[in-house]
Protein backbone atom coordinates (compact mmCIF):
# COMPACT_ATOMS: atom_id res chain seq x y z
CA UNK A 1 0.00 0.00 0.00
CA UNK A 2 1.16 3.75 -0.80
CA UNK A 3 3.28 5.16 2.45
CA UNK A 4 0.76 8.35 2.09
CA UNK A 5 -2.79 9.25 1.70
CA UNK A 6 -4.14 10.76 -0.96
CA UNK A 7 -6.12 13.96 -0.58
CA UNK A 8 -8.70 14.63 -3.30
CA UNK A 9 -9.74 18.62 -3.52
CA UNK A 10 -13.22 18.67 -1.90
CA UNK A 11 -15.37 21.69 -1.61
CA UNK A 12 -17.14 22.55 1.47
CA UNK A 13 -21.23 23.54 0.94
CA UNK A 14 -22.32 26.86 2.48
CA UNK A 15 -26.08 27.61 2.99
CA UNK A 16 -27.47 31.46 2.88
CA UNK A 17 -30.95 32.59 4.25
CA UNK A 18 -33.85 32.39 1.64
CA UNK A 19 -31.49 30.46 -0.95
CA UNK A 20 -33.11 27.79 -3.15
CA UNK A 21 -31.98 24.37 -2.46
CA UNK A 22 -31.82 21.90 -5.60
CA UNK A 23 -30.95 18.09 -5.03
CA UNK A 24 -27.37 18.72 -6.23
CA UNK A 25 -26.65 21.36 -3.33
CA UNK A 26 -27.71 18.40 -0.88
CA UNK A 27 -25.80 15.97 -2.95
CA UNK A 28 -22.75 17.54 -2.43
CA UNK A 29 -23.33 17.85 1.31
CA UNK A 30 -23.41 14.19 1.20
CA UNK A 31 -20.66 13.61 -0.70
CA UNK A 32 -18.53 16.67 1.32
CA UNK A 33 -19.02 14.00 4.21
CA UNK A 34 -18.49 10.98 2.76
CA UNK A 35 -15.30 11.93 0.92
CA UNK A 36 -13.97 13.28 4.58
CA UNK A 37 -15.37 10.14 6.20
CA UNK A 38 -12.99 8.01 3.64
CA UNK A 39 -10.46 9.97 4.26
CA UNK A 40 -10.38 9.92 8.25
CA UNK A 41 -11.02 6.37 7.47
CA UNK A 42 -7.65 5.40 5.22
CA UNK A 43 -5.54 8.02 7.18
CA UNK A 44 -6.21 6.31 10.48
CA UNK A 45 -7.21 2.84 9.91
CA UNK A 46 -5.78 -0.06 7.97
CA UNK A 47 -7.86 -2.69 4.93
CA UNK A 48 -9.67 -5.33 6.96
CA UNK A 49 -12.51 -6.21 9.04
CA UNK A 50 -13.94 -3.65 11.87
CA UNK A 51 -16.45 -5.82 13.20
CA UNK A 52 -19.03 -8.68 12.47
CA UNK A 53 -18.99 -10.60 9.48
CA UNK A 54 -18.80 -13.62 11.01
CA UNK A 55 -18.42 -16.45 8.58
CA UNK A 56 -20.23 -20.12 9.33
CA UNK A 57 -20.17 -23.23 7.57
CA UNK A 58 -19.56 -26.53 8.71
CA UNK A 59 -17.87 -29.69 6.38
CA UNK A 60 -20.53 -30.79 3.93
CA UNK A 61 -22.29 -27.75 3.69
CA UNK A 62 -23.23 -26.17 0.10
CA UNK A 63 -23.04 -22.80 1.09
CA UNK A 64 -22.11 -20.69 4.03
CA UNK A 65 -23.11 -17.88 5.97
CA UNK A 66 -22.15 -14.21 6.74
CA UNK A 67 -23.01 -12.31 9.39
CA UNK A 68 -24.31 -8.85 9.73
CA UNK A 69 -20.51 -6.72 9.73
CA UNK A 70 -18.33 -3.58 9.08
CA UNK A 71 -15.03 -3.61 7.10
CA UNK A 72 -13.06 -0.47 5.84
CA UNK A 73 -11.23 -0.92 2.09
CA UNK A 74 -7.68 0.53 1.26
CA UNK A 75 -9.67 3.44 0.21
CA UNK A 76 -11.61 4.25 3.20
CA UNK A 77 -14.76 3.07 1.74
CA UNK A 78 -17.18 1.52 3.95
CA UNK A 79 -18.17 -2.11 3.54
CA UNK A 80 -21.66 -2.86 5.40
CA UNK A 81 -24.23 -5.72 5.42
CA UNK A 82 -26.58 -5.01 7.69
CA UNK A 83 -28.83 -8.62 7.44
CA UNK A 84 -27.10 -12.30 7.72
CA UNK A 85 -26.14 -13.48 3.74
CA UNK A 86 -26.37 -16.66 2.73
CA UNK A 87 -23.33 -17.18 0.08
CA UNK A 88 -23.48 -20.74 -2.51
CA UNK A 89 -20.25 -22.59 -2.11
CA UNK A 90 -18.35 -22.29 -5.63
CA UNK A 91 -19.89 -24.93 -8.17
CA UNK A 92 -16.25 -27.02 -8.14
CA UNK A 93 -15.92 -31.07 -8.08
CA UNK A 94 -12.11 -30.44 -7.44
CA UNK A 95 -8.97 -30.41 -9.10
CA UNK A 96 -9.24 -33.30 -11.37
CA UNK A 97 -7.45 -35.57 -9.01
CA UNK A 98 -9.29 -35.84 -6.55
CA UNK A 99 -8.44 -32.98 -4.00
CA UNK A 100 -10.09 -30.06 -2.79
CA UNK A 101 -9.29 -26.75 -4.09
CA UNK A 102 -8.85 -23.75 -2.34
CA UNK A 103 -10.99 -20.46 -2.43
CA UNK A 104 -10.83 -17.28 -1.16
CA UNK A 105 -14.16 -15.43 0.19
CA UNK A 106 -13.94 -11.65 -0.50
CA UNK A 107 -15.99 -8.39 -0.23
CA UNK A 108 -15.80 -5.32 -1.57
CA UNK A 109 -17.73 -1.80 -2.26
CA UNK A 110 -19.95 -1.37 -4.81
CA UNK A 111 -20.65 1.85 -6.40
CA UNK A 112 -24.09 0.32 -7.63
CA UNK A 113 -26.79 0.14 -5.23
CA UNK A 114 -30.37 -1.34 -4.93
CA UNK A 115 -33.41 1.08 -4.60
CA UNK A 116 -35.01 0.63 -1.35
CA UNK A 117 -37.45 3.89 -1.56
CA UNK A 118 -38.58 5.46 -4.79
CA UNK A 119 -40.79 8.91 -4.19
CA UNK A 120 -42.89 10.54 -7.07
CA UNK A 121 -41.88 14.67 -7.68
CA UNK A 122 -44.23 16.97 -7.29
CA UNK A 123 -46.34 17.82 -10.37
CA UNK A 124 -44.88 14.77 -11.73
CA UNK A 125 -45.66 11.07 -12.91
CA UNK A 126 -41.86 10.16 -12.54
CA UNK A 127 -40.41 8.84 -9.54
CA UNK A 128 -37.02 8.96 -8.41
CA UNK A 129 -35.09 6.96 -6.00
CA UNK A 130 -34.70 8.49 -2.22
CA UNK A 131 -33.41 5.92 -0.77
CA UNK A 132 -30.06 3.76 -1.34
CA UNK A 133 -29.62 0.42 0.43
CA UNK A 134 -26.06 -0.69 1.43
CA UNK A 135 -25.03 -4.00 0.09
CA UNK A 136 -21.41 -5.10 -0.63
CA UNK A 137 -20.18 -7.59 -3.15
CA UNK A 138 -18.97 -10.58 -2.63
CA UNK A 139 -16.74 -13.03 -4.83
CA UNK A 140 -15.01 -15.93 -4.51
CA UNK A 141 -11.28 -16.28 -5.46
CA UNK A 142 -9.45 -19.19 -6.59
CA UNK A 143 -6.17 -19.43 -5.19
CA UNK A 144 -3.37 -20.18 -7.22
CA UNK A 145 -5.33 -19.52 -9.93
CA UNK A 146 -3.65 -17.10 -12.64
CA UNK A 147 -6.93 -16.39 -14.10
CA UNK A 148 -7.80 -14.75 -10.97
CA UNK A 149 -4.31 -12.72 -10.94
CA UNK A 150 -5.89 -9.20 -10.87
CA UNK A 151 -8.38 -10.46 -8.43
CA UNK A 152 -5.43 -11.47 -5.93
CA UNK A 153 -3.85 -7.98 -6.66
CA UNK A 154 -6.83 -6.27 -5.32
CA UNK A 155 -6.94 -8.19 -2.04
CA UNK A 156 -3.05 -7.45 -2.11
CA UNK A 157 -3.81 -4.03 -1.87
CA UNK A 158 -6.91 -3.93 0.15
CA UNK A 159 -9.38 -2.94 -2.83
CA UNK A 160 -11.21 -6.28 -2.11
CA UNK A 161 -11.16 -7.85 1.90
CA UNK A 162 -10.25 -11.24 2.68
CA UNK A 163 -13.60 -13.04 4.87
CA UNK A 164 -12.13 -16.69 5.15
CA UNK A 165 -10.65 -19.71 3.33
CA UNK A 166 -12.47 -22.72 2.47
CA UNK A 167 -11.56 -25.99 0.74
CA UNK A 168 -14.35 -27.06 -1.70
CA UNK A 169 -14.81 -30.82 -3.26
CA UNK A 170 -17.82 -31.92 -5.17
CA UNK A 171 -19.64 -28.56 -4.41
CA UNK A 172 -19.41 -28.95 -1.08
CA UNK A 173 -17.52 -27.55 1.93
CA UNK A 174 -14.49 -29.98 2.65
CA UNK A 175 -13.85 -28.32 6.02
CA UNK A 176 -14.86 -26.06 8.33
CA UNK A 177 -14.22 -22.18 6.88
CA UNK A 178 -10.71 -21.08 7.87
CA UNK A 179 -11.06 -17.09 9.01
CA UNK A 180 -7.08 -17.13 9.80
CA UNK A 181 -6.22 -15.22 6.65
CA UNK A 182 -8.49 -12.20 7.30
CA UNK A 183 -7.30 -8.96 8.33
CA UNK A 184 -8.30 -6.67 11.49
CA UNK A 185 -9.04 -2.80 10.41
CA UNK A 186 -8.28 -1.56 13.91
CA UNK A 187 -4.96 -0.27 14.65
CA UNK A 188 -2.73 -2.80 16.47
CA UNK A 189 -1.48 -2.68 19.99
CA UNK A 190 1.58 -4.52 18.93
CA UNK A 191 3.92 -3.99 16.35
CA UNK A 192 3.12 -5.73 12.74
CA UNK A 193 5.96 -7.61 11.99
CA UNK A 194 6.79 -10.02 9.00
CA UNK A 195 9.30 -11.99 7.65
CA UNK A 196 10.33 -13.67 4.14
CA UNK A 197 13.08 -15.22 2.22
CA UNK A 198 13.95 -13.33 -1.37
CA UNK A 199 15.41 -14.76 -4.33
CA UNK A 200 16.69 -11.55 -6.29
CA UNK A 201 18.85 -10.79 -9.38
CA UNK A 202 22.80 -9.28 -8.24
CA UNK A 203 24.84 -7.28 -9.90
CA UNK A 204 28.32 -5.81 -8.73
CA UNK A 205 28.32 -2.13 -7.40
CA UNK A 206 30.31 -0.20 -10.54
CA UNK A 207 31.39 -3.14 -12.11
CA UNK A 208 34.86 -3.34 -10.55
CA UNK A 209 36.65 -3.96 -6.93
CA UNK A 210 36.52 -1.08 -4.77
CA UNK A 211 38.96 0.53 -2.57
CA UNK A 212 37.84 -2.04 0.51
CA UNK A 213 36.39 -4.90 -2.00
CA UNK A 214 33.66 -5.76 -3.48
CA UNK A 215 29.94 -4.36 -3.17
CA UNK A 216 27.15 -6.65 -4.84
CA UNK A 217 23.72 -5.65 -5.00
CA UNK A 218 20.40 -6.69 -5.58
CA UNK A 219 19.47 -5.14 -8.51
CA UNK A 220 16.05 -3.48 -8.39
CA UNK A 221 15.95 -3.63 -4.56
CA UNK A 222 14.47 -6.45 -2.21
CA UNK A 223 10.15 -6.36 -2.81
CA UNK A 224 8.10 -6.00 0.34
CA UNK A 225 4.95 -6.13 -1.29
CA UNK A 226 3.75 -9.22 0.27
CA UNK A 227 4.07 -7.60 3.53
CA UNK A 228 1.61 -5.06 3.35
CA UNK A 229 3.10 -2.09 5.28
CA UNK A 230 1.48 0.71 5.14
CA UNK A 231 4.62 3.11 6.49
CA UNK A 232 8.27 2.37 5.73
CA UNK A 233 9.18 -0.64 8.67
CA UNK A 234 12.87 -0.74 10.36
CA UNK A 235 13.97 -3.71 7.96
CA UNK A 236 16.29 -6.11 8.77
CA UNK A 237 18.44 -8.89 6.38
CA UNK A 238 21.27 -11.00 5.91
CA UNK A 239 22.32 -13.91 3.28
CA UNK A 240 20.80 -16.83 4.16
CA UNK A 241 23.85 -18.80 1.12
CA UNK A 242 26.80 -16.19 0.62
CA UNK A 243 29.09 -18.35 2.62
CA UNK A 244 31.60 -19.41 -0.47
CA UNK A 245 31.95 -19.22 -3.72
CA UNK A 246 34.03 -21.61 -6.18
CA UNK A 247 37.38 -20.30 -7.89
CA UNK A 248 38.77 -22.16 -10.95
CA UNK A 249 42.00 -21.82 -10.43
CA UNK A 250 44.99 -24.13 -13.27
CA UNK A 251 42.04 -26.08 -14.52
CA UNK A 252 40.35 -27.22 -11.53
CA UNK A 253 37.53 -25.28 -8.93
CA UNK A 254 38.42 -24.46 -5.30
CA UNK A 255 35.92 -23.39 -2.81
CA UNK A 256 36.87 -20.40 -1.41
CA UNK A 257 35.26 -19.69 2.07
CA UNK A 258 33.69 -15.56 2.43
CA UNK A 259 32.00 -13.13 4.34
CA UNK A 260 29.94 -10.43 3.97
CA UNK A 261 28.55 -7.14 5.25
CA UNK A 262 25.42 -6.23 4.56
CA UNK A 263 23.90 -3.05 4.16
CA UNK A 264 19.82 -1.99 3.90
CA UNK A 265 19.23 1.58 2.46
CA UNK A 266 16.41 3.56 0.92
CA UNK A 267 13.67 1.49 3.34
CA UNK A 268 10.12 1.97 1.53
CA UNK A 269 6.82 0.14 2.59
CA UNK A 270 6.74 -1.80 -0.48
CA UNK A 271 10.88 -2.74 -1.12
CA UNK A 272 13.99 -1.60 0.10
CA UNK A 273 17.98 -1.98 -1.26
CA UNK A 274 19.71 -4.27 -0.28
CA UNK A 275 23.93 -4.74 -0.75
CA UNK A 276 26.76 -6.80 0.90
CA UNK A 277 30.15 -5.78 0.91
CA UNK A 278 33.48 -8.46 0.65
CA UNK A 279 36.27 -6.76 2.53
CA UNK A 280 39.48 -6.55 0.47
CA UNK A 281 41.64 -7.28 4.10
CA UNK A 282 39.92 -10.91 4.29
CA UNK A 283 42.20 -11.92 1.30
CA UNK A 284 45.62 -10.53 2.54
CA UNK A 285 48.12 -13.08 3.30
CA UNK A 286 46.09 -15.73 1.54
CA UNK A 287 46.54 -17.75 -2.06
CA UNK A 288 43.18 -15.75 -3.03
CA UNK A 289 43.23 -12.32 -4.39
CA UNK A 290 40.40 -9.92 -4.34
CA UNK A 291 40.35 -10.10 -8.41
CA UNK A 292 40.12 -13.83 -8.44
CA UNK A 293 37.12 -13.33 -6.13
CA UNK A 294 35.31 -11.00 -8.42
CA UNK A 295 35.71 -12.72 -11.60
CA UNK A 296 34.03 -15.76 -9.89
CA UNK A 297 30.94 -13.89 -8.54
CA UNK A 298 31.15 -12.27 -12.09
CA UNK A 299 30.60 -15.81 -13.79
CA UNK A 300 27.78 -16.74 -11.84
CA UNK A 301 25.94 -13.87 -12.04
CA UNK A 302 26.14 -14.12 -15.95
CA UNK A 303 25.21 -18.34 -15.82
CA UNK A 304 21.75 -17.64 -17.24
CA UNK A 305 21.47 -21.28 -15.88
CA UNK A 306 22.78 -21.36 -12.45
CA UNK A 307 23.25 -17.59 -11.28
CA UNK A 308 23.94 -16.52 -8.47
CA UNK A 309 22.25 -18.00 -6.15
CA UNK A 310 22.23 -15.71 -2.90
CA UNK A 311 18.96 -15.64 -0.77
CA UNK A 312 17.91 -12.27 1.19
CA UNK A 313 16.46 -13.47 4.31
CA UNK A 314 14.71 -10.48 5.56
CA UNK A 315 11.45 -9.05 8.63
CA UNK A 316 9.99 -6.18 8.71
CA UNK A 317 9.25 -4.31 11.72
CA UNK A 318 6.24 -1.08 11.72
CA UNK A 319 4.68 0.35 14.41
Amino acid sequence: MPSSTQVRFIDRVQFADGQRLLASDLQALEEYQREMRWLHNRSLHQPGVASGFAVRGEKGAPALVIEPGYAIDALGRELVLAEPHTEPVPPVAGDGAGNPVLFDLTVSYSATLPESERRSAPCSNATHAVRLQELPVFCWVRVGSPDAASLRRQIESGERILLARVEVLNCQLHQRVSIAQRRNAKPSLHPYVFAACSEVTWEIENDQVGVHGIRVRAAGGVSTKAAGFRTAPHYFASLRDAHKIEIERDGSRETVLIETFAEISNPQPERFDFSVLIPRFLFNGTNTSIEEVRTAIDERIQDEEKGLAWRIEWFGVEG
